[in-house]
């Protein structure tokens, strides 16, 4: 009967969308977006640095060290992700901001300008100095 041919077709177009939106998820969960690309997860690397931080600020009651980690792109340094062990959620969010999007290989002097500029927090020289073993790690992997 003709309603139930327009449920049917209803139905197997809301199944269509259901299916194209998992596809699209999984798309995400393997791909990171960058310089308004996807880029795939297996194409990017794993890099950190770590420096010791003040003695008494907060992170150091928890940690002689502060520990920063950024997926990068190979090719172009592009970080596409980064965490620190920074002791608060927002200061551990605050130094992804200031990071992500930018390229190890033609911004970090400007990564550090802005790190100076902005942060403000105790661990600022301590960031800074295991940012530039990451940068090391970077170009030996990229001339090795």
């Amino acid at each position: 009967t003709p309603g139930n041919e327009t449920v049917r077709a209803e139905t197997v177009r809301a199944e269509t969308v259901r299916a194209e939106a998992v596809r699209a998820e999984a798309v995400r969960a393997q791909t990171v977006r960058t310089g308004g690309r996807r880029v795939p997860r297996d194409d990017t690397i794993f890099l950190t640095g770590y420096a010791r931080l003040p003695s008494g600020i907060t992170a150091s009651r928890l940690s002689d060290v502060v520990g920063v980690g950024l997926e990068v792109e190979p090719g172009t340094g592009r970080i596409v992700e980064a965490e620190c062990t920074l002791a608060t959620a927002l200061a551990r969010e605050f130094f992804r901001r200031l990071v992500v999007g930018r390229s190890l290989e033609t911004d970090f002097q400007a990564m550090v300008k802005t790190i100076e500029r902005r942060y403000h927090g105790s661990a600022q020289k301590a960031l800074i100095t295991a940012l530039k073993t990451v940068l090391d790690k970077y170009q030996s992997r990229r001339d090795g």
